[in-house]
């Protein structure tokens, strides 16, 4: 791939992925979302390359070029010094990327001897370029270009590379399971219950049932590849299946007031990223809703969770309410988890200091016999006295102190599949 020239302004054609492969663009951007803190160095050393072109004479027009390109930038506490060595610097890491870029294409570098922390931290610039271009971050990001790695946000990406990431953290959340000795072990099996669904699938005589089978669907089947003779063939059958009996509701709230900052606020969005994924992928007929909340409460769409930051107090009780309302609309059995590291710091009920309103609504959400599964991150006494009072008044509830909350997702994930098993007996 020719990176883009600041310079003469040219472009490449070739995209970011026909060179280094979707996989190695798809760990940078995981890299970008959660940094390795063991760093692995690749066996290329990208600084002894960088310096070798520093080395050598530079053509002074172009040098003359980017020197004065700097100086639009530059800030009065740089001395003239400063911007040469600046544009010394520039002019060694481009040449030094287009040999890489020239090398892998020609098979001489093979990519694992690259490491995707190493290309972030020599080439942020051209790496956040290629993302852009492969649609993984959003175009409003060329604006930090210059400083790309210090000045890039999880609000940065988009859908795709929401999606990229919710991946990875599903297979991670499972890896760090099957490590710690946790069995964990998706259920493929289809039950069957009494209510109609609009779900339609191909027949399988060792799974379905005859009286089963949808024969509308058969016979427009049929019809469109044979519709002179009308013979049914076994790829023409589909059966319309009814509902799992064991089909259920959840709501992951979490937790975006401002006390979340950091690793706990990091973590609860690990969390719902990882549960969204593996609902979409294990448990597509069940439902899952995710409401972030503060002092309101916010319906999160697919693709949205990145763009969300931490601020404001906390209304336990008016999100746990919210959470109720969503539910009421939906069958099977209704779970609510609730993230949160405080006591709750402000009420949607005027009448109701903020814990009293968070007793209600505790207790609200029970008489509706919906579960409700409480992930403390925080095991201060107070907060232990408020949660179990909160159980108590749910009935169903369950509570849980997380200590280490980028661990949030392997509880939630477990704590999700051990209920669907429990369901299936």
């Amino acid at each position: 791939m020719k990176p883009r020239c600041e310079i003469c302004g040219e472009e490449g054609e070739e995209k970011f992925s026909s060179v280094f492969g979707r996989q190695f663009i798809e760990d940078m951007a995981y890299e970008i979302f959660d940094p390795n803190p063991e760093k692995k160095r690749g066996s290329l050393d990208l600084r002894e390359m960088i310096e070798r072109y520093l080395a050598e004479d530079f053509d002074e027009a172009v040098y003359d070029v980017l020197l004065g390109m700097l100086h639009e930038d530059r800030s009065d506490l740089l001395y003239e010094s400063d911007l040469m060595d600046k544009a010394r610097l520039e002019i060694s890491k481009k040449k030094a990327w287009e040999e890489i870029i020239s090398k892998i294409k020609k098979g001489e570098i093979p990519l694992e001897h690259l490491q995707p922390s190493q290309l972030l931290d020599y080439f942020p610039e051209e790496v956040l370029q290629g993302l852009i271009e492969e649609g993984l971050i959003e175009e409003n990001a060329r604006k930090n270009l210059r400083y790309p790695r210090s000045a890039l946000t999880f609000s940065n990406f988009t859908v795709e590379g929401e999606k990229i990431i919710a991946q990875r953290l599903l297979e991670e959340a499972f890896k760090n399971l099957k490590k710690s000795g946790v069995g964990i072990h998706i259920t493929e099996e289809e039950g069957y219950g009494t209510e109609p669904t609009s779900i339609i699938r191909d027949f399988d005589e060792y799974t379905h049932s005859y009286d089963l089978i949808d024969w509308q669907e058969t016979l427009l089947n049929t019809a469109m590849r044979d519709a002179k003779e009308m013979r049914i063939l076994s790829s023409d059958i589909k059966v319309r299946v009814p509902r799992h009996r064991s089909r259920c509701s959840n709501v992951i709230l979490v937790d975006i007031s401002n006390s979340m900052y950091g690793n706990k606020f990091k973590g609860g969005l690990m969390a719902a990223l990882a549960l969204e994924r593996l609902f979409q992928e294990e448990y597509r007929e069940d439902v899952l809703h995710i409401l972030a909340y503060n002092e309101e409460v916010y319906l999160v769409q697919v693709g949205q969770l990145l763009k969300l930051r931490p601020y404001g107090f906390t209304d336990i009780g008016g999100a746990i309410d919210a959470a109720t309302r969503m539910l009421e609309k939906e069958d099977g059995e209704k779970n609510i988890f609730l993230i949160t590291d405080s006591e709750p710091t402000a009420s949607n009920k005027r009448e109701l200091s903020p814990i009293e309103n968070a007793f209600r609504a505790s207790y609200m959400a029970g008489k509706a016999d919906m579960r409700l599964n409480v992930i403390m991150l925080d095991r201060k006494p107070i907060l232990r006295t408020i949660c179990d009072r909160i159980a108590s008044l749910n009935g169903q509830a369950a509570i849980a102190y997380v200590d280490n909350p980028l661990n949030l997702k392997e509880f939630i994930i477990k704590t999700v599949i051990d209920r669907k098993r429990y369901r299936l007996r």
